[in-house]
């Protein structure tokens, strides 16, 4: 893997880098015209790959100040060299190219830090003896908003009932989209960690109907139960 920020010069702006088999290029940009190819080393006369004829690789969201990202996600021979050709087909400001930053990443997703805070649409009961019945907690808009990738870190407890404060939990639980396990914290106070581990098949999903249940740390009362989730996403999406 290797990322750097490059300042291009006129023309086509060649890297050569040696791939691992699975691999995910995402090249970040200002300018909607940037397109990349890759070409075998020792077979320059074609082309293995190339994004301008992949709809599918043209990014709009999720690019950092960057305001578009051109992704793919591409199997190559592992130990083999490539080059990377970053090009554009159209002018930019009437030229071929132009002096500006860009940001490359070749290997595994690059990945950038984000958060939601959601919330129950039904209230729970909560007493000291044990923990609450479930409720549900949908988390996602279809990659409007919350990435498609997002996958969790941990988790913090939140409430917009008027009158409920932190310290009358005793103790909660969630329980992500994608598993049957519970994670628990013993402090209203305290994150619940998720586990995440980076470049990991096995993170949790963000998106999907998470379960939370709670208890009191005395007195019974009923509220409604929310969270934020800290998450990490590809760019690029």
């Amino acid at each position: 893997m290797f990322m750097t920020h490059y300042t291009p010069n006129t023309g086509e702006s060649w890297y050569r880098f040696t791939a691992g088999g699975d691999t995910v290029i995402t090249l970040m940009s200002h300018h909607p015209q940037v397109r990349f190819k890759l070409i075998e080393s020792g077979d320059s006369d074609n082309t293995y790959y190339n994004s301008i004829k992949d709809n599918t690789a043209h990014r709009r969201k999720f690019c950092l100040s960057y305001g578009y990202a051109e992704k793919k996600k591409i199997t190559l021979k592992s130990g083999t060299d490539y080059y990377m050709v970053i090009y554009t087909p159209d002018a930019i400001n009437g030229g071929e190219f132009i002096d500006d930053t860009m940001n490359l990443c070749v290997g595994k997703a690059a990945m950038a830090p984000g958060s939601v805070t959601v919330y129950s649409g039904t209230g729970i009961y909560v007493r000291q003896s044990d923990y609450s019945v479930p409720v549900d907690i949908k988390v996602g808009d279809k990659g409007n908003k919350i990435p498609l990738t997002a996958v969790a870190e941990s988790v913090s407890l939140k409430t917009t009932t008027s009158g409920i404060r932190l310290s009358m939990i005793g103790g909660w639980r969630v329980k992500a989209p994608d598993t049957n396990a519970w994670r628990t914290s013993t402090s209203s106070r305290s994150s619940i960690d998720m586990g995440y581990v980076k470049d990991s098949t096995g993170n949790h999903n963000v998106n999907g109907t998470w379960q939370i249940s709670v208890k009191a740390s005395s007195s019974s009362f009923s509220f409604i139960p929310g969270m934020t989730i800290y998450y990490y996403y590809e760019l690029g999406d």
